[in-house]
């Protein structure tokens, strides 16, 4: 895995995108912004060195590598969440009314895969207006709380969770939009990533939110 380290220079500088984009003339704000938030694929050879050049630092400084790739999959094995009318306005969802397998795949090039298996269960209820707050256990003996701990820095911990809550974001949004279809045609259930929250064996970022 690899990512740029902008937003994190950046904010040691105390420097706002929007002032470093009125320096740069050859770099427009969105895509110092992009550049930033590590969204893009690639990234020009031109933006690196002007970068590099505007911060004082070398292309090892810009960047940030481990030698693995993590990710995640995430398999719905229950959905007995409702409705409390016909138009699906107001999505009922009780306390583990969500299940789910959640797998993370280490990986690199020339070996097999490692895969970490959890289950999952939401802890909180009705959404609307709430985080979702899922407890997710482990569900064999490899341990990915030591690769956590003492293999993946703290950017790239960020970029893991945030993908983590991305990717059940994503599965629960498709599976509620499939259960419901039938009600409207219309229906599309959407949850942020950001109104995800996890407990795990290795980290959570559920702190004190009373459910």
């Amino acid at each position: 895995m690899i990512r740029n380290k902008l937003a994190e220079l950046l904010a040691e500088r105390k420097l706002k995108i929007s002032w470093v984009a009125a320096q740069l003339p050859n770099l427009s704000r969105n895509t110092i912004t992009s550049t930033a938030s590590n969204k893009g694929k690639m990234i020009q050879l031109e933006t690196i060195n002007t970068l590099c050049q505007y911060l004082d630092i070398s292309p090892s400084d810009f960047f940030e590598y481990l030698p693995f790739d993590i990710s995640c999959d995430v398999n719905i094995s229950k959905n007995e969440t409702s409705s409390s009318d016909t138009d699906v306005k107001n999505i009922l969802i009780k306390q583990h009314s969500i299940e789910f397998d959640f797998f993370i795949k280490l990986e690199t090039v020339d070996n097999k895969p490692i895969i970490f298996e959890y289950t999952g269960s939401n802890l909180s209820q009705n959404y609307w207006g709430k985080d979702l707050i899922f407890k997710l256990d482990k569900n064999d003996t490899s341990d990915f709380g030591n690769v956590w701990s003492h293999k993946i820095t703290p950017g790239f911990q960020a970029v893991i969770w945030n993908d983590f809550k991305q990717k059940i974001a994503d599965t629960i949004n498709d599976s509620m939009t499939k259960k419901f279809s039938s009600h409207s045609s219309y229906f599309k259930f959407q949850i942020r990533s950001n109104s995800i929250r996890l407990s795990m064996d290795f980290y959570d970022d559920v702190f004190n939110i009373d459910f």
